[in-house]
C-alpha cells in the first residue's frame, strides 16, 4: 500500500471512529436526559442508574482538582445531592447531561479547594505542650455531637442493608475498602460503588448539610 493510500485509509477509519463515538455519546445523553426526567419526578431507581453510569466521569474531575481522596468523595456526594434536587432545572439547550454534572462537580471541587487553602493559611497550630486537655469539648459541644450522631444513625437506618453494612464497616470500624473486601468477600468495585451510593443517599436524608465525619457514626 502506498503512503497516500495508507493516509487516506487512516483518515477514513478515524472519521468512522469519530462518528461512532459521537453517536454513542448522543445515545448516552438521551438516556441520561430520560433519567433526569424521572429523577425530577422522584424516581430513586433513575438516580441510582444515573449515578452508576456517570460517577467515573465525575470522580475523574473531582480527583483532578482535589488531592485528598476524602475531599473528592465529599464533593462527589454533594454534587449528586444537587443533581437529585435540581434535575427539573436541567436545560438541554445549554449542553449535555454529562457536561452539566461535570461542571457541577468542578464548581464544588474548586470551592472546596479554595476553602482548604484559605483555612491552611490562617490555621493556628497550638503548642505541643498544650496537651490533650486543649481538645476537651464543652458540654454544649458534646450535646451537639450526640444529637448529630443520632441524626446520622436515623438516616443510616433508612439505607438498604447492603449499603448500611458497608458504611458501618468503613466508619465505625474504620476499615479500608481492601479490608472490607477481605471481611465481606465482595469485589472491590462492588464495595466502592455501594459505599458511594450509601453516602449519596445518606447526604440526601441529612439534607446535604455538613461533612460526613467518621466520628458521627459512633454510637450516640
Amino acid at each position: 500500500m502506498s503512503r497516500e493510500a495508507f493516509a487516506k485509509d487512516h483518515r477514513r477509519r478515524r472519521s468512522g471512529h469519530s462518528r461512532r463515538v459521537a453517536t454513542d455519546r448522543d445515545r448516552r445523553d438521551e438516556r441520561w436526559r430520560g433519567y433526569l426526567e424521572r429523577i425530577a419526578a422522584g424516581d430513586q431507581a433513575a438516580m441510582d442508574a444515573l449515578f452508576a453510569e456517570s460517577w467515573r466521569i465525575s470522580a475523574w474531575m473531582s480527583r483532578r482538582i482535589l488531592n485528598r481522596p476524602e475531599d473528592a468523595e465529599e464533593v462527589l456526594a454533594d454534587a449528586y445531592v444537587q443533581v437529585w434536587r435540581n434535575a427539573a432545572s436541567y436545560d438541554a439547550a445549554k449542553g449535555g447531561v454529562s457536561n452539566w454534572i461535570v461542571l457541577m462537580v468542578r464548581s464544588r471541587a474548586l470551592d472546596l479547594a479554595r476553602r482548604r487553602t484559605s483555612r491552611s493559611r490562617w490555621e493556628v497550630h497550638l503548642p505541643a505542650q498544650c496537651g490533650d486537655h486543649c481538645w476537651l469539648p464543652s458540654p454544649e459541644q458534646e450535646q451537639v455531637s450526640r444529637s448529630e450522631a443520632r441524626r446520622v444513625r436515623a438516616a443510616l437506618a433508612e439505607l438498604p442493608a447492603e449499603e448500611r453494612t458497608l458504611l458501618e464497616l468503613a466508619y465505625d470500624e474504620e476499615l479500608s475498602h481492601t479490608q472490607i473486601v477481605g471481611r465481606t468477600g465482595l469485589p472491590l468495585g462492588t464495595v466502592k460503588t455501594r459505599i458511594r451510593r450509601g453516602l449519596l443517599r445518606l447526604r440526601g436524608h441529612l439534607g446535604g448539610s455538613g461533612a460526613l465525619d467518621p466520628a458521627k457514626f459512633q454510637a450516640a
